[in-house]
């Protein structure tokens, strides 16, 4: 499944589970939204806000290309902030995600880093062998691999 903005089809999203779903504010510079957050055992759809009558879908992101990290103290978000705030990170967009409270923010990492986990592990194995070639390095003549 590809990185997708605007409409999914429903068979999509009902041939999987919902593992967890919670409000969320996404913050990418200065500008912030409040969204929900739907997390299936695949992929991570981002919505506007659940309490409209309709929503839409803004993004369906592939956890096999969803990274996340721990937020620290920026000029957008701040030390209390920071600590109710998640990274989220795929190949076109990087967001903070800022919840309600630590402890959803808790929750919400253990089931991100878990299923994203597992997910690379069903469809990547465990790790991706990583060549990195040095030839346009003048100081290094070796191939580095890396896994």
């Amino acid at each position: 499944m590809e990185i997708l903005n605007g409409k999914v089809t429903d068979a999509k999203i009902k041939n999987q589970p919902l593992m967890f779903h919670g409000e969320v504010e996404l913050r990418r510079g200065g500008i912030s939204k409040k969204c929900h957050l739907y997390l299936y055992r695949d992929f991570l759809v981002v919505t506007n806000s659940r309490y409209k009558i309709t929503f839409k879908i803004k993004y369906v992101i592939p956890l096999t290309s969803l990274w996340i990290g721990d937020c620290v103290d920026t000029d957008f978000v701040g030390p209390n902030q920071a600590r109710k705030s998640i990274f989220l990170g795929w190949p076109m967009e990087n967001f903070i995600a800022t919840f309600r409270s630590v402890t959803q923010k808790r929750d919400w990492w253990c089931f991100l880093e878990r299923s994203i986990k597992q997910t690379k592990e069903k469809y990547h194995g465990m790790s991706t062998a990583l060549e990195i070639f040095t030839d346009d390095i003048p100081s290094s003549n070796t191939v580095c691999t890396s896994d």
